[in-house]
Order: structure tokens, then C-alpha cells, then sequence
């Protein structure tokens, strides 16, 4: 049987860090690409698609994307799937071991099974390490992962002992990915299709909420935070990710009714952790 082709796509960002960093991410999990892989920082992402024709959409994507910075792209090699395997390895924070199916499991660890093909979220990102750490040093209970992802947060916090644990997206391939993973990891977070800084999707009340997400929804969900019903359901506890370091007084100043509890830094990338003032 002759083996599918593929193109390599190499995609260099205008712009680090902000709202086009969303965008980027939003488009690419759009396409669905067959692997893809983060090279310098973030600098620079490869993905991969089949060879072949477009639907009308998929073109629309890539032409959005080519705005939002350099894109090239090129037919790819015999054995790209070997080579882009090579690159995801497995990621330990604390007591937590997160790897591709390809890896074996380890002792001694708490292991999460992330597939890296659909979702995006492998936890090598420095904002994904941040969260993982962080959520060893916060007291076990109920928990929101907002923008989950592939998942690996909420898998990550039911490997811990948070119990139980609500994972949120608003794209639907996200949430897809985080309910198969969960699924092979024998968990059970309870995942659905929402957008966090919507009033119009309801939030249950948890004691912890980690989101690691950027600067624009951050604040939009610290807006909603500042809203009437939020005494409801805001946690007790609030671990804010996705930031460049020079991002994190603004959204500490939006973020109304919480105390900055500590920052945590990792090449340039931030982490809020906030207590909810009693």
C-alpha cells in the first residue's frame, strides 16, 4: 500500500506573545494537522498536512495564518513521522510525568498519556510547567481547567488528587481531544464545549481555577470575576497563565477581590497564583 503524502508547513510569527498568539493557535488547531512541533521559544511551528487538494476553509486558514507572520511550506520526506516523534518527549514536573503513547510509563511518577496529534498541549510549554508545579503547591479540591486543550491540566490534577475536575474549551476538537485522553488514562474530568469568559456559559463553583491562557481572555475573564454572579462559583483559588512577564500588573489590577499570593518566571512566561480576599 502506498504511503500517504504529506506537505511540511513552517510558520514564524510576526508578532510574540498577545492576541496573535491566540489567533496562531486557534487556526492551527482549526487544521487539525497530522504532528506539529514548537522549535526556539515558540519562534518558530511546524505542522504537517496531507498533500492534495484543500477544502475551501483549510485554504482560508492557511491564508489567515500567512498573515500573521512568515509562512513556507515544502513536500515532506520519507520518515517525517519518526522524526517528529523523536521530538516529543516526555515532560517531568514534581511528581508529574507527562508523555507521548509512545513512551513508556515510569515509577515513582504520576503518569499522564497526552496524544500531541489533534489538541495543543503536550506540557513542554513553559506555561503549561508553570501551571504543573503550581498545582502542587495549592490545597486539593475542586477544580476548572478554562481552555483545557488536550487536557493535560485536568489530567494532571486528577493524577494529584483534585476531586472533582471540570475541563472547559470553547473549540470543539479541544474538548474531543481532552475526553480521548482522558479516556486512555482511565479518568474521568467532566468535560464540555464553553467559553470561560462568557456570562452566558456557567461555571461551576470549584475551590481552584487554573487557566492558562493569554492576555485578552485573562482580562475578559477577569471581568467577568467583577460580575454580579460571580460570588457564585469564583474559586477560592486562581492560577493565571499564558503571560509574558511584563503582562502581569495589568491583569493583576483587573483582578478585583484577589490577592497576589506569588509569581512563579520561566524564560519570560508568567504565572499569577491569587487568593480570593475573605
Amino acid at each position: 500500500m502506498k504511503s500517504q503524502a504529506f506537505v511540511r508547513y513552517t510558520f514564524h510569527p510576526a508578532v510574540r506573545g498577545g492576541e496573535d498568539d491566540l489567533a496562531v493557535r486557534d487556526l492551527l488547531t482549526a487544521l487539525q494537522p497530522a504532528g506539529w512541533q514548537e522549535d526556539d521559544d515558540d519562534r518558530t511551528v511546524r505542522f504537517w498536512l496531507p498533500s492534495g487538494a484543500r477544502a475551501p476553509e483549510q485554504e482560508a486558514r492557511l491564508t489567515r495564518l500567512a498573515m500573521l507572520g512568515a509562512l513556507s511550506s515544502e513536500a515532506q520526506e520519507s520518515g517525517w513521522l519518526y522524526g517528529w516523534r523523536r521530538f516529543h518527549h516526555p515532560v517531568t514536573e514534581g511528581v508529574v510525568r507527562i508523555r507521548p503513547p509512545w513512551y513508556p510509563a515510569k515509577s515513582g511518577c504520576l503518569d499522564v498519556v497526552v496524544d500531541t496529534g489533534m489538541a495543543f498541549g503536550t506540557g513542554s510549554h513553559f506555561t503549561t510547567r508553570l501551571c504543573l508545579r503550581a498545582l502542587q503547591d495549592v490545597p486539593l479540591g475542586s477544580l476548572v481547567d478554562a481552555g483545557t486543550g488536550s487536557g493535560v491540566l485536568a489530567l494532571a490534577a486528577l493524577r494529584l488528587g483534585f476531586d472533582p475536575v471540570w475541563a472547559i474549551d470553547n473549540d470543539p476538537v479541544a474538548v474531543e481531544s481532552c475526553a480521548r485522553n482522558a479516556a486512555v488514562n482511565g479518568l474521568e474530568p467532566h468535560v464540555f464545549l464553553g467559553d470561560v469568559t462568557d456570562a452566558r456559559t456557567a461555571l461551576p463553583a470549584a475551590d481552584v481555577m487554573v487557566a492558562n491562557l493569554l492576555r485578552g481572555p485573562l482580562l475578559e475573564l477577569a471581568r467577568r470575576l467583577r460580575a454580579a454572579d460571580a460570588g457564585a462559583w469564583a474559586p477560592t483559588r486562581l492560577l493565571l497563565s499564558g503571560l509574558l512577564e511584563e503582562q502581569g500588573d495589568e491583569v493583576l489590577d483587573a483582578l478585583e477581590g484577589y490577592a497576589l499570593v506569588r509569581r512563579a518566571v520561566s524564560s519570560g512566561w508568567l504565572l499569577l497564583d491569587c487568593a480570593r480576599r475573605v
